[in-house]
């Protein structure tokens, strides 16, 4: 893979193993698949899943996790396992086994994203109306061949994993030779308010900002001035904020 072969393909698999090549892959992966997730909690009920997701962000950041916090997770991971299995509608049930596959070490978090395209599917199919959310799994099944299942599943499920891969990690083959000299007060102020506060709705700021501290790179004004989406993690952020 190349520098125009990361930014145009679709194929989300090729590009996520790509992400070995990073410096701090590893967060890099648990980032994407938490931020990911995040989107989904609305369609679960228990709210324990909302916590494990959150206990898979701090470990992602490589947040201090003391002998408490480490027994929190294995805790809510065996939870969120047993309780998966009690689910019985088809979009809820689809949703938990995404935040399911957080469990995974950072090497293998990826099997959280290959149950991503089915959730978008179920999501597709219950927005036009052809199943409601309390819709049990076994009546859903049948409507994986559905025109509207397979769009959300072939198309828009794993255009957002690409989106939100390209997000977090930017180009690895295109490295940035960010100048330190941008960094100003103003900049990193903006930066580490939207990293803290998760609003990232000052991006075009944060671009106004970089370029009268003299930054002229394209390819992060760009960035910060488009549509997103922005998360955790994105990579200029992180370049503003020295995180790997």
């Amino acid at each position: 893979m190349d520098a125009h072969e990361w930014a145009t393909t679709s194929d989300w698999i090729a590009v996520w193993k790509s992400l070995s090549i990073l410096e701090g892959a590893d967060r890099k992966r648990r980032l994407i698949a938490t931020e990911l997730c995040r989107p989904l909690l609305p369609y679960i009920a228990n709210e324990r899943f909302g916590q494990f997701v959150g206990l898979s962000s701090a470990l992602g950041e490589c947040q201090p996790f003391e002998e408490e916090d480490w027994d929190n997770w294995e805790d809510a991971m065996d939870d969120v396992a047993d309780l998966a299995t009690e689910v019985t509608t088809a979009v809820e049930e689809a949703a938990v086994w995404v935040v399911v596959g957080l469990k995974n070490d950072d090497h293998k978090i990826g099997r959280a994203l290959e149950s991503l395209p089915h959730f978008y599917g179920c999501l597709s199919i219950l927005n036009a109306g052809i199943i409601q959310r309390d819709t049990p799994v076994e009546d859903a099944q049948e409507l994986r061949s559905h025109p509207s299942y397979m769009s959300g599943h072939d198309e828009f499920g794993p255009r957002h994993i690409i989106e939100m891969i390209r997000e977090v990690a930017g180009n690895p083959y295109k490295p940035i030779a960010f100048d330190p000299s941008w960094c100003t007060e103003a900049v990193v102020a903006l930066a580490r308010g939207m990293y803290e506060s998760r609003n990232f709705a000052p991006m075009p700021v944060l671009a106004d900002a970089l370029d009268d501290a003299g930054c002229d790179h394209p390819d992060v004004l760009a960035h910060c001035r488009g549509a997103g989406p922005h998360v955790r993690g994105c990579w200029v952020v992180d370049l503003v904020l020295g995180k790997a």
